[in-house]
């Protein structure tokens, strides 16, 4: 499965990448970004199965947290701005995570023109690649701030 994992990562990548103008680097470390959100959003067993049963996502946080440490040692205020959207995020809401995970996107270089679109294009390129019940516990952790905007 590891094979056919990676295929359908790398299909992914190229599809996002092509879908919305951006580097396929950016795509990788924005993708990274949406599974650090899922993280935080299921519970730790979800999540783990969910990274046992679609392993190319470990390279995507990988790459996330390199992009997003790198960004922050070349532009200090790009961390400054994370802090400001993780505590608008601990307000509640949607907006407020939907602020959150858009700010994180930006720091990992996805254009502020394409963040309101990026979430949904994710999520349904996932779902036209990912089995259904994988789907599902993703959706729902991605529902709400999918709805928000920047």
């Amino acid at each position: 499965m590891a094979n056919s994992a990676e295929t359908i990562a790398q299909r992914i990548l190229g599809e996002l990448a092509n879908r919305l103008g951006i580097p396929r680097e950016v795509a990788a470390a924005a993708a990274g970004t949406v599974f650090q959100f899922l993280s935080h959003q299921l519970e730790a067993g979800s999540f783990d199965a969910l990274l046992e049963r679609f392993p190319p996502a470990r390279a995507w946080l990988t790459e996330a947290l390199r992009t997003q440490d790198r960004a922050e040692r070349n532009n200090p205020m790009g961390s400054l701005l994370g802090e400001v959207a993780s505590l608008a995020g601990g307000l509640g809401g949607g907006a407020g995570t939907a602020a959150q995970l858009f700010a994180r996107l930006g720091q990992v270089g996805v254009p502020a023109d394409r963040l309101a679109d990026f979430v949904p294009t994710f999520s349904r390129l996932l779902g036209e690649n990912l089995p259904d019940d994988l789907m599902q516990v993703i959706g729902r952790a991605l529902d709400e701030p999918a709805s928000g905007r920047p």
